[in-house]
């Protein structure tokens, strides 16, 4: 069985040999690396070219800065694995067996994805900021996708297997055969919508409560460095993306039950949006984002559907009082 791994590389160059050495070091040794430097203005593909020039597996290639998730639509379409497992350039593997582990348990079993867990370390990799708690199951699960989102069926427990695309493997079949790609002119976010999708067209899962990953959290990485500029397109982001999924899943093909949850999870990652509206001091970027808002009305219109009564009850209110009641109200209720 092959794996192949995708990395979208961008300005890492300390911590990318630790990366890509957490994978060359592996006691099982079927697989390729796809590293991709995002127009890295450091060192980054200097280190990237020589480990690729020193090691056949690795496939290597630099590109115009587009965001992580255009590299790992690259990395979907380049890769010729069994599996797909989209890695961070400044994370690492914990251990130098993880694939062996990984191997001996797709090889017993059909899964369409196998969800690990994965905590938050300090900048050095010593210390868990963080730890990932446990799935609901801790073995295999032969179901549809759309009845597993539907037993987890609370947000809480949805967010644990739809948030993050490092503690997950893909069938690279899964998403070649239904055209499941990331949305990429989401910088940020684009994980949110590409998950639910991906688990809702795949079929039979395995969980397994062991690290197999180490996130690196750094003081000053993409996901740390926040402005009000970017906190402005991260609330558009989040806002169109909820706007995107609810219309995607507004499918006959999709299970009824399934939908309601489907749209009661999009709907409160809709309304966690206003936390960071509620960060921004300038009126005029509030009133930007209640425009943008106001344009996507079917976001309401489908609130309406979920089995939330706080939701329907919300989704009423837009409707007879306008979006300015309706946000002092979330405010109020979820203490914005």
């Amino acid at each position: 069985m092959k794996f192949s791994f995708v990395i979208p590389v961008f300005n890492t160059q300390d911590y990318l040999e630790d990366c890509i050495s957490s994978i060359l070091n592996q006691t099982y040794g079927d697989f390729e690396i796809i590293l991709i430097d995002d127009g890295s203005t450091d060192n980054s593909a200097e280190i990237c070219k020589r480990f690729a020039n020193d090691e056949a597996r690795i496939n290597f290639k630099c590109v115009k800065n587009g965001g992580p998730a255009r590299i790992r639509n690259i990395g979907i379409n380049e890769s010729s694995g069994d599996y797909i497992w989209f890695v961070d350039s400044d994370d690492k593997l914990s251990s130098d067996i993880v694939l062996y582990e990984l191997n001996e348990i797709l090889s017993s079993c059909n899964a369409d994805m196998l969800f690990f867990l994965s905590n938050n370390y300090d900048e050095k990799l010593l210390t868990v900021i963080k730890g990932q708690s446990k799935y609901k199951f801790d073995k295999y699960v032969d179901i549809s996708g759309e009845d597993l989102i539907t037993l987890l069926k609370t947000s809480e427990e949805i967010v644990s297997v739809a948030t993050s695309p490092v503690n997950k493997i893909f069938k690279r079949s899964l998403l070649k055969n239904n055209s499941l790609y990331f949305v990429e002119k989401f910088r940020w976010h684009a994980e949110d919508e590409f998950l639910n999708k991906v688990i809702s067209n795949a079929s039979g899962f395995y969980f397994l409560n062991d690290e197999l990953y180490q996130v690196r959290i750094r003081p000053k990485s993409i996901t740390t460095t926040i402005n009000y500029e970017i906190l402005e397109k991260k609330i558009y982001t989040k806002v169109e993306l909820a706007d995107m999924c609810l219309h995607y899943f507004d499918n006959q093909k999709f299970k009824k039950e399934f939908q309601e949850t489907i749209i009661t999870y999009y709907s409160y990652y809709f309304l966690f949006a206003f936390h960071d509206y509620y960060q921004l001091t300038s009126r005029e970027q509030k009133k930007r984002i209640k425009n943008f808002i106001n344009e996507r009305k079917f976001i309401f219109k489908q609130m309406r559907h979920s089995f939330s009564r706080n939701l329907r009850l919300l989704a009423k209110i837009y409707k007879i009082f306008g979006l300015t009641i309706f946000m002092k109200l979330v405010k109020i209720r979820y203490k914005f």
